[in-house]
């Protein structure tokens, strides 16, 4: 599932029913700001969710903190780049929820969006 461009989204309510997804990107896997979802100011609307085995949080310039989904518990990797108004702690706060996930926090320069690993055939 991908949320993107959607700059007057205030908040992700209406999502209360999702319960699980393999890939969930909020905010677009691409260094282009206009991709994000700059009204955002946390989580909230992700109440139920427990599984986004893939969650990136991108370019959401207006994001404060991560919380807002309680139940999240099943992540295998975290990705949060290039949203200026989250720091280290508020993704140490989201990982105690899925302390074994990978993460990546930072710029486009040193993450990239959540995904499985790359194997060579």
């Amino acid at each position: 599932m991908q949320l993107f461009g959607l700059p007057a989204i205030p908040s992700l309510a209406g999502l209360e029913n999702l319960l699980e997804t393999k890939f969930l990107t909020i905010g677009g896997c691409s260094e282009d700001a206009a991709a994000g979802l700059p009204g955002l100011k946390n989580l909230a609307g992700l109440d139920n969710l427990h599984t986004a085995q893939y969650l990136s949080i991108t370019n959401s310039s207006g994001l404060v903190d991560l919380g807002g989904a309680p139940a999240l518990s099943n992540v295998l990797a975290l990705a949060v780049i290039d949203n200026p108004g989250l720091a280290q702690d508020d993704v140490d706060a989201l990982l105690a929820q899925f302390p074994d996930a990978q993460q990546c926090f930072g710029g486009w320069d040193t993450c990239d969006c959540a995904s499985p690993p790359h194997i060579d055939p």
